[in-house]
């Protein structure tokens, strides 16, 4: 029996969808575009197939909405799974803010080392929940006060690339 998705695994679907229904449907513009240009059919074919080949314009701005909208659905699961084992470890009483990027928003570098329960954090707003001006691109953490990290400043590190 295969497991019920969750609903971070159901958005991302539902988004990768999207997506490429509407890349399909720039791909079907642009080939009208030159087919009532005079281009043969072979013609349409091979610049589509540079397109995508050299990332055109329309592939990378496809590729680059795909890679983001899996970047936020990692960061949902993780985020579900720490916020259970908080629960369950009962450690929802003094949650940190940990910004841990270089390029962080001025709003997470506010919230940088405050602590507060998980239901103040609840009404405040969590890491990508949209309360941030970063809003779902934020790599902040929640961690519960009583693990021994004691951070002053945000934590450079270099930017992760997927592949």
């Amino acid at each position: 029996m295969k497991p019920k998705p969750d609903k971070a695994e159901e958005k991302l679907v539902l988004n990768l969808d999207s997506l490429t229904d509407v890349y399909v449907i720039e791909l079907k513009s642009i080939a009208r575009t030159l087919l009532m240009g005079g281009l043969s059919g072979k013609e349409v074919t091979k610049q589509l197939e540079e397109n995508v080949k050299n990332t055109g314009r329309e592939t990378g701005t496809y590729f680059n909405a795909i890679s983001s909208d899996v970047k936020s659905a990692i960061f949902q699961i993780a985020d579900q799974a720490a916020q259970e084992a908080f629960a369950f470890e009962n450690l929802q009483d003094a949650m940190r803010w940990v910004a841990f990027f270089t390029k962080t928003c001025p709003d997470c570098i506010d919230r940088h080392n405050q602590i507060k329960s998980y239901d103040e954090w609840a009404s405040w707003g969590f890491p990508r929940s949209g309360a941030t001006v970063c809003r779902q691109h934020c790599h902040c953490v929640l961690i519960p006060d009583s693990y021994p990290v004691k951070i002053e400043q945000p934590l450079p590190r270099e930017r992760a690339r997927i592949e």
